[in-house]
């Protein structure tokens, strides 16, 4: 795994089409090689255009997605990592994380369900149960279109947790 990345989170949510495109252009250019996306950041579409367009062989890249917290339930992971691996147009992934361990109550489109307040809705029972997520998961390993998987923003006690069960 290269040790700088190239995040498209956060990006200008009003830019003109194809400005994240030419950002990730501009960094596979100057030597980037490993890229972060996910669905919740609506850009796979154009890092997957931007990998094409770069010419650059697929297996010297290193790309990362992040499973969002409206997938968490099992039978939605696989799904989400579906809808990543045809946004972006790969073959597979290096490294798929889950984003974080507590679930959102996702509405029909995924996004999230949000309360009075306009807080997202924390599904309780996925929050609880990230390892039943995670299992899901392996069987994308096994499945060889995800290299490898693993957690990001896991405290010390939950990534223990998830080990002892893995």
């Amino acid at each position: 795994m290269p040790l700088i990345g190239f995040g498209t989170f956060q990006s200008e949510t009003n830019a003109p089409p194809g400005t994240y495109q030419a950002a990730v252009l501009e960094a596979l250019r100057i030597g980037i090689r490993h890229l972060d996306t996910a669905w919740c950041y609506g850009t796979e579409e154009e890092v997957g255009e931007a990998i094409r367009e770069s010419g650059i062989p697929r297996e010297e890249l290193f790309v990362v997605t992040n499973l969002y917290q409206t997938f968490h339930r099992p039978e939605d992971v696989a799904k989400a990592f579906e809808s990543s691996l045809k946004s972006l147009g790969l073959d597979y992934i290096d490294l798929h994380l889950m984003h974080f361990p507590y679930a959102y109550i996702p509405r029909d489109d995924f996004s999230v369900a949000r309360g009075s307040s306009g807080k997202p809705t924390i599904d309780c029972e996925f929050t609880r149960d990230y390892i039943s997520t995670w299992q899901a998961m392996e069987n994308l390993v096994d499945t060889k279109k995800a290299r490898a998987i693993d957690v990001s923003n896991f405290s010390v006690l939950k990534t223990k947790l998830l080990l002892a069960h893995s």
